[in-house]
């Protein structure tokens, strides 16, 4: 029930848009009126998918679509009923889930999508010839990497909202410290790639093979918040 009601809130589609908007944003699109080399679609999804658009719209759209819903549910007073249907610790367990999963669902489909705009805006005018799998395989790992990043931010604003109680303080706290760490990064600790959001999607920097280091931080960082999420959640449903 909870999968039905995230993707039926009125947010998920605005939020959904802007997400693809923003990969859509970071293309570098041709300008020539010539035939393209083979592959130019996906290397320029590739290349969109760490682009500065992205970057700036990922905390956005990641808390857009089901950071508040536990707020919601309170100032609603739904929340009386889902608990009386099911256990409160079974609800906390199935609302931070799903919120967590938003944000990552979101970058998800919005990936496809961009993939698929672009494949049929530039496919038809590109030349005969293979395509690069190590291309298609970087592309790959970046859209995973983006899907993580996302549900961190997500579970930041479940956490967020359901310890302050504030839809406010769940959309904009996951952004202001998704962008206090790359600024941190940036002015005074370049040397700490661990602390840099945009550094974990461009994996610039050596994380072991095949960037295992970088999942391993977004993957405690979700973990963390997710736990965090709960508590606040299981708190608040004390005073009901």
């Amino acid at each position: 029930m909870e999968w039905k009601r995230m993707v039926g809130s009125r947010a998920f589609y605005p939020a959904l848009l802007l997400a693809i908007a923003g990969i859509l944003a970071g293309v570098n699109w041709p300008t020539e009126h010539k035939v393209l080399e083979t592959g130019t679609f996906y290397i320029l999804w590739n290349e969109a998918l760490t682009s500065d658009a992205l970057v700036f719209f990922l905390p956005l759209a990641s808390v857009l679509a089901y950071g508040d819903s536990f707020v919601q549910d309170i100032r609603s007073s739904y929340i009386r009923i889902l608990i009386s249907r099911q256990d409160r610790k079974a609800y906390v367990r199935d609302r931070m889930r799903v919120c967590m999963f938003s944000g990552g669902l979101i970058w998800l489909l919005a990936g496809i999508c961009s993939f698929l705009i672009l494949f049929l805006l530039l496919f038809f005018r590109e030349g005969t010839g293979a395509w690069d799998p190590k291309v298609l395989q970087e592309a790959f790992w970046r859209l995973v990497r983006l899907v993580l990043i996302g549900s961190w931010c997500s579970a930041m604003a479940g956490a967020f909202g359901a310890f302050f109680l504030s839809s406010y303080m769940a959309f904009g706290l996951p952004f202001l410290s998704y962008y206090l760490l790359i600024i941190l990064h940036d002015r005074y600790f370049q040397g700490y790639a661990a602390i840099d959001p945009v550094e974990w999607l461009k994996l610039q920097k050596d994380w072991g093979d095949n960037g295992i280091g970088a999942y391993l931080v977004i993957l405690a960082l979700i973990i963390l918040f997710v736990v965090l999420g709960k508590m606040a959640m299981g708190e608040r449903l004390e005073e009901i």
